[in-house]
């Protein structure tokens, strides 16, 4: 069951800190620092930009559960290495595809809801635990940055 407001919104492009559909995602100010963004096609929300204004305090979890609540995939391009260890603990499995805008091969890291990973991707293996902090024991890196696609 979703929670009240709990639909998915008619919205495509970029998703702006405290947009109507950023507060829908609870994608605030006052949890996420001013530079971040996500972007959002269809059903897939991709995490271009995105740092917390304190780390470690779980709010990129808190937004990951909210977008798969809402029957949302996750895409996160080129992550950083600490947002990667982050990504392979959540369950986040490995693919490459060719984006027309770089005229390149790119590097998405997805998960959807209930943990399906879409169709045609490569079977990466999570080697860390799955959880909020990398195997490492250093802290969930919520506040890096993921380059733009």
């Amino acid at each position: 069951m979703l929670p009240q407001g709990g639909e998915m919104m008619e919205h495509e492009g970029i998703i702006e800190i405290d947009s109507e559909f950023g507060k829908h995602l609870g994608f605030t100010s006052d949890i996420f620092a001013g530079m971040s963004y996500l972007w959002k096609k269809a059903d897939v929300i991709t995490f271009s930009v995105i740092g917390t204004r304190e780390q470690g305090k779980g709010h990129l979890s808190t937004l990951m559960k909210r977008c798969w609540e809402l029957g949302y995939t996750i895409d996160v391009p080129t992550p950083s290495n600490r947002m990667l260890a982050i990504l392979k603990a959540k369950g986040f499995k490995h693919r490459s595809e060719y984006d027309e805008v770089m005229q390149d091969t790119v590097h998405l890291w997805r998960k959807g809801p209930g943990g399906s990973n879409g169709e045609n991707e490569s079977q990466g293996t999570p080697d860390s635990p799955k959880g909020d902090t990398p195997q490492d024991g250093s802290e969930a890196a919520a506040g890096d940055e993921v380059r733009e696609r």
